[in-house]
């Protein structure tokens, strides 16, 4: 039986060798995980109880979806290769030490993830939430992300730990997949995190919550302009919203898109 495990600094943490990645394991505590160097045996117990790593972070970082670590000050610790080529970084070290504003274009969505952030980190509790940011080299970005403290083995914590999956039209699996995994790896019980998802499934896609008011109001017979003053949101913000709708289920037309869609919302 092995005595406690060794503090993981988080300069190991952001170690760029798939060898140092291959020694830390990522395992569930409270409502958040804990990295642990891997022990000598096949015996993993801390104070007595049997753990059970969740998957070694070199694992973590090959995973198809968004995986992060942030410090408290929401600085770049550590991120997988999706994450780093969508915020348009050319290597994973270039994103270390990068913070949200450094990338988004919009003060107000990186307002929104800090808040989303500061939540958990307060609370320190998983909160799903749905996240936008504008990016250089990509435009408009939305992302289902999950978030959870990061506890040092001191049980304070080091940071956030987290999952994203875009909301694109080309994901090599289905966001409703990809959701599923992440729930499954990282989520004691994930049956209800599902059921926290702010938007919803139809016609075997993903849509948020902001989308779905767009789909609705399109079904009922509104223009782009007439949704955007319903909603608050410029036309063209609108039009862009409801094109990236479009690809989603492969409506050529907003007739088409219609006919598609209108036995979910009528």
């Amino acid at each position: 039986m092995m005595g406690k495990h060794m503090q993981v600094p988080l300069k190991l943490i952001a170690d760029q060798s798939e060898e140092a990645l291959s020694e830390l394991l990522i395992c569930r505590h409270l409502n958040g995980i804990k990295v642990i160097n891997r022990p000598n045996g096949d015996t993993k117990h801390e104070h007595g109880k049997p753990r059970t790593p969740l998957i070694s972070l070199q694992d973590a970082m090959h995973l198809p979806f968004n995986v992060f670590f942030h410090d408290i000050h929401h600085r770049v610790v550590q991120v997988n290769e999706v994450l780093w080529q969508h915020a348009g970084f050319s290597s994973r070290k270039d994103a270390v030490g990068i913070r949200c504003e450094d990338i988004c274009r919009n003060k107000e969505q990186t307002l929104k993830i800090y808040t989303n952030d500061n939540l958990v980190l307060t609370n320190k509790s998983l909160r799903v939430f749905e996240e936008e940011a504008t990016i250089s080299e990509h435009g408009l970005i939305n992302a289902v992300s999950y978030k959870m403290p990061w506890y040092d083995n001191d049980g304070r914590i080091a940071g956030l730990f987290g999952c994203s999956v875009m909301l694109h039209s080309n994901q090599p699996n289905g966001v409703a997949q990809q959701l599923a995994i992440m729930s499954n790896l990282f989520i004691t019980n994930p049956s209800p995190i599902i059921n926290m998802l702010p938007g919803g499934e139809f016609n075997h896609n993903y849509f948020t919550r902001r989308e779905i008011d767009i789909i609705r109001l399109v079904v009922r017979g509104k223009t782009m302009r007439g949704i955007g003053m319903t909603l608050g949101l410029a036309t063209r913000t609108i039009e862009n919203y409801f094109y990236n709708i479009r690809i989603k289920i492969d409506a050529k037309t907003k007739s088409e898109f219609i006919e598609k869609m209108i036995d979910y919302f009528i």
